[in-house]
């Protein structure tokens, strides 16, 4: 439960694809330039805060005899306020960066830990991510200034012990 819970945190902290432009100031008075931001640059100026995300088909555990089913991955993640404001940094350095964000869980919890690492693949339609030793690949659909949506593929028993492939598409806005 825990991998779970973790793979579809790092999950929740990814997803992307198109650009945003940013217009600046020419030399010449009257005219402007479009400069665009790269992939690496947009994901990694932002503070990433998960607003949906959906499991198909939904995922189902038992827990202590009572049988749970998520289709909702903040749901799934804890409806929590707390657990609703957390933000996740990806560094220019490769590594990623989970932050409580506002509202702590509980307070003698770090306010940072480590997300692991993440990467460009697929001539950077897809982010990879590595996170004690699991890895997950990420389709990107959208990334803009302002928020971010992806997909992935993620194999979860069901309540027979068999594997079954699940989608998971999220959407995240930036919070800076």
């Amino acid at each position: 439960m825990k991998k779970l819970i973790l793979s579809l945190t790092v999950l929740s902290v990814i997803g992307f694809s198109s650009c945003s432009d940013k217009k600046t100031d020419d030399p010449t008075p009257g005219t402007t330039t479009t400069t665009t931001k790269s992939k690496t640059e947009l994901l990694t100026s932002a503070q990433w805060q998960l607003i949906a995300g959906t499991i198909v088909p939904p995922i189902t555990i038992d827990l202590f005899g009572q049988t749970i089913t998520f289709s909702d991955l903040l749901e799934f993640e804890g409806s929590e306020p707390c657990n609703k404001d957390d933000i996740q940094l990806f560094n220019s350095d490769g590594t990623i960066t989970n932050d409580e964000g506002p509202t702590k869980c509980d307070p003698a919890d770090p306010q940072t830990t480590s997300g692991g690492k993440w990467a460009w693949m697929e001539n950077e339609t897809k982010l990879q991510v590595i996170d004690d030793g699991d890895t997950t690949l990420i389709t990107v659909t959208e990334l803009t200034a302002t928020s971010m949506k992806g997909n992935s593929i993620m194999e979860f028993p069901d309540m027979n012990g068999d594997p079954v492939n699940h989608t998971i598409t999220f959407s995240f806005i930036n919070k800076k």
